[in-house]
C-alpha cells in the first residue's frame, strides 16, 4: 500500500506537511536535531547531504526515502501521510503481550522493580495495574504521553504503603 502519492510528493504544501510530521516524529524517536542528518543516513543508507536536502526541504521528500524512515525508527506511515496517531509503532502485538512478561520488559525500571515487590504482596493487584497498563500502551499516545503516564504508575506503586 501507498502512503504517499505522487499528488501528495509533487505538493509543494503536502511536502512542508509531511516534512514537518517526520522532524516531529524524528524528535519523537529520539534523533538529536544537532546531529539528525548523520543519524539517518547512517541507519537509512542515504548520503549526508542527500538526507540534509531532505530533511531541509531543498529537494522533494521521495516514497522511498519516506518509507525507508518509516521502516528504520518504527514511524507510522499513516502518522506521516495523515497525521494519524500514534506516530511510533508498538513493536509488540497485544496477544503477545498479554500472554508472557514482555509488559515488565518494556517498562522503566523502577516500575519493573515496584511491581515485583507487588506481586510478593498483592499478586491480585499487580495484575489489575498489568491490565491497565497495557490497556494504556494500547491507546494513541504520543511518546511524552506515555512516559507521563508511566510516571504517574510510578509515582503511585512506588509509595510506602503497598498493602
Amino acid at each position: 500500500m501507498e502512503y504517499f502519492s505522487s499528488k501528495d510528493l509533487n505538493n509543494e504544501n503536502a511536502q512542508f506537511l509531511l516534512l514537518d510530521r517526520l522532524q516531529e516524529a524524528l524528535k519523537e524517536v529520539g534523533v538529536e536535531q544537532g546531529s539528525r542528518n548523520r543519524t539517518v543516513a547512517e541507519k537509512t543508507g542515504y548520503s549526508e547531504k542527500t538526507v540534509g536536502n531532505l530533511l531541509s526541504g531543498n529537494s522533494k521528500l521521495t516514497n522511498r526515502f519516506l518509507r525507508t524512515v518509516c521502516e528504520v525508527f518504527n514511524i507510522r506511515p499513516e502518522w506521516l501521510a495523515k497525521g494519524d496517531l500514534p506516530i511510533i509503532k508498538l513493536k509488540i502485538t497485544v496477544s503477545r503481550l498479554l500472554e508472557s512478561d514482555e509488559l515488565e520488559k518494556m517498562l522503566p525500571d523502577e516500575i519493573r522493580g515496584a511491581l515485583s515487590e507487588w506481586k510478593d504482596r498483592n499478586e491480585d493487584e499487580c495484575n489489575k495495574i498489568r491490565s491497565a497498563i497495557t490497556q494504556l500502551l494500547m491507546l494513541p499516545l504520543s511518546l511524552q504521553q506515555y512516559r507521563s503516564i508511566l510516571k504517574f504508575v510510578s509515582d503511585t506503586i512506588g509509595l510506602d504503603d503497598k498493602k
